[in-house]
């Protein structure tokens, strides 16, 4: 069975103080979080730092490659900057108190990713994610982590890249749409779609169910682009997954189910099991000021 779904950023669940877009103040403030995947070795992965109210850098750590860094700038208190401590970055713009577009650059100021928001009932309901292509290859690999890892999940950060290696578009861009559904405070349904000549593929996360705690990411400078998590004020305890794709004469589909196993302190999670079809696949552990 072919597995979209990598390690994920698991965890969520809190209402924030202020309703603005680009505000995080979260009541419980994350400090560090550790990884452990299944019979593996218990890691440090990130590090946060915090400025009174604001978060101010993010330390990204791996058993598998080196330690970076990720720095957040404000106006107003609002973000607008994230730098990455190797030159790239994230620009954020607002239409009012709501994000118009999430922009990411290299070195050079060349646009690589551009996500535009549109909203319905104060929620973003559509995000048109845009990944630019020059010289016939994919320049950034956003599923190494950071900034948008914790704001996609990242079997859909697997999903935009599987299908972009596969766009015809080339040097121009791969375009696909993501739409959200919501009951209430949580996300209900995220769906990803993308078409292209005789290319279709289509996922769909379908969330059945979530605890009565806090999501300490909720609002995570993120109503960007689809995260499973950030959207949501409560923990999801079962998501089902469907995924298809048709090429040709050739048609593909998947089903599996994601759970979670939540230990919590204070009504926030501090241990967060991980299971694909009901098997172990990594422990996530945070640590709280």
């Amino acid at each position: 069975m072919k597995k979209l779904f990598l390690i994920c950023f698991a965890l969520c669940i809190l209402a924030m103080g202020c309703e603005k877009e680009g505000v995080y103040n979260p009541d419980k403030k994350i400090k560090r979080v550790f990884i452990q995947v299944e019979n593996g070795e218990k890691y440090l992965s990130q590090e946060w730092t915090w400025e009174k109210n604001l978060l101010k850098k993010i330390q990204y750590n791996s058993p598998y490659h080196s330690s970076w860094e990720e720095y957040y700038s404000y106006e107003k208190n609002k973000l607008v900057k994230v730098e990455k401590s190797i030159g790239y970055y994230w620009e954020i713009t607002y239409k009012g108190d709501t994000y118009d577009k999430v922009e990411y650059f290299d070195k050079q100021g060349m646009i690589l990713i551009s996500a535009k928001f549109t909203y319905e009932k104060k929620k973003v309901s559509r995000v048109d994610f845009s990944m630019f292509y020059y010289e016939e290859y994919l320049i950034y690999k956003m599923s190494d982590g950071g900034f948008m890892s914790n704001i996609f999940s990242k079997d859909l950060l697997i999903d935009i890249e599987k299908n972009a290696s596969k766009s015809k578009s080339k040097p121009d861009a791969f375009t696909c749409k993501i739409t959200f559904t919501y009951d209430k405070d949580n996300i209900k349904e995220r769906v990803i779609e993308y078409s292209e000549e005789d290319y279709t593929m289509k996922t769909s996360h379908k969330f059945e169910k979530y605890d009565n705690k806090y999501n300490p990411l909720y609002r995570f400078y993120s109503q960007f682009v689809g995260t499973d998590f950030v959207f949501s004020k409560n923990n999801p305890l079962i998501i089902n997954i469907e995924f298809s794709e048709t090429e040709d004469n050739y048609s593909d589909f998947e089903r599996y189910t994601i759970t979670y196993d939540y230990t919590y302190n204070d009504k926030f999670p501090t241990v967060v099991k991980y299971f694909e079809d009901g098997y172990p696949i990594d422990t996530t552990f945070y640590e709280y000021e």
